[in-house]
């Protein structure tokens, strides 16, 4: 797999490994060629943003359609 973009979604029970799940995967050689990676598209979401109800899970789309696009 070589993903262009990586959507990491954040969670509180994931809260001491979410602090440093970006840099982690930026730092490890073995997926540093990786496109999503070396390109520093890594867009990171909270769950609640996400799978939130109203309009903040379409804010939160409209962010990521902001993301994939810029």
């Amino acid at each position: 797999m070589s993903p262009e973009v990586i959507i990491y979604v954040t969670s509180d029970r994931n809260k001491d490994l979410d602090t440093k799940a970006v840099d982690l995967m930026k730092a490890n050689a073995v997926i540093s060629e990786v496109p999503a990676i070396k390109n520093d598209k890594i867009m990171t979401i909270s769950y609640d943003e996400l799978m939130d109800y109203g309009t903040s899970s379409i804010n939160a789309l409209e962010d990521i359609n902001s993301f994939l696009n810029k």
